[in-house]
């Protein structure tokens, strides 16, 4: 349940929010909530839309230490074949079944940020011990006919000993035709995930060409379900559907040598 919400400026309709779930259903809260800026995809639109997978990663800080495991916190009910990593006969299903707990792999040391366009980004403030961190980066250039989109995003955790581990990361190459904004190729990379049966979800992405970025949200959320999908990978690939805001952006750039990237 989501219990306090604190904007800057204040935005009085996301009150009806609070009392509400913070996972499941919050994104059509927003929508109702706040409709200009999820059309817009502003800034505050972007931030709400990562709050139910804000909450559904923190769950790994719980159980991050061997001490704080305890079964899924869903009624005792496993996810089994919600994603390439919860399959059925999976080390995560296998482990959970034996032992009563979900396993917990401790990913490697997270490195510097990858490079980027976007002048300025930095690592960010501190986090403390079991804090979480999600990075997500898009660049979108643009070509004569296409836009070669690169995006990235990272789940980071802090040890008890004060070491930054990545939890998920994947990246994302894209070309989308210019006018009516269609994906002509697509691939994903994952850099880290937990399971050894999570990687195999990559190639589902290329599922999305001929499709227009301006439906993904909704198309991925009711396609990509089951074994072959991430659910990590596809909050990215749904996160695509920004590249509408950012090409709009990249009309009403100055001719002049202004930025061609957002």
């Amino acid at each position: 349940m989501l219990s306090r919400l604190v904007t800057a400026p204040p935005r009085p309709a996301l009150d009806r929010l609070i009392g509400g779930p913070a996972s499941s259903g919050v994104r059509r809260a927003v929508a109702m909530a706040v409709p200009g800026d999820v059309e817009d995809a502003t800034l505050l639109a972007l931030l709400l839309d990562d709050l139910p997978v804000a909450v559904v990663i923190s769950g790994y800080a719980i159980v991050a230490e061997p001490i704080e495991r305890r079964p899924p916190s869903n009624g005792g009910k496993p996810h089994v074949d919600l994603c390439s990593g919860w399959r059925a006969g999976g080390t995560m299903m296998t482990t959970l079944t034996a032992a009563g707990a979900l396993p917990v792999l401790v990913g490697p040391a997270a490195p510097a940020l990858p490079g980027s366009s976007v002048p300025g980004t930095d690592e960010g403030p501190p986090l403390p011990v079991h804090g979480m961190r999600r990075w997500r980066r898009m660049d979108v250039m643009a070509e004569a006919d296409r836009l070669l989109v690169d995006a990235w995003f990272r789940d980071s955790h802090i040890t008890t000993d004060g070491e930054e581990k990545v939890v998920h990361e994947y990246e994302l190459q894209a070309e989308v035709r210019r006018g009516d904004l269609t994906v002509l190729a697509l691939s994903a990379e994952p850099r880290v995930l937990p399971w050894q049966e999570c990687p195999a979800a990559a190639s589902s992405a290329a599922r999305l060409v001929g499709q227009p970025v301006h439906v993904l949200r909704q198309h991925v959320r009711k396609a990509f379900v089951g074994t072959t999908t991430c659910t990590h990978l596809n909050d990215m690939l749904r996160s695509l559907g920004d590249i509408v805001a950012l090409d709009r952006a990249i009309q009403k750039a100055p001719a002049d040598g202004g930025p061609a990237e957002t």
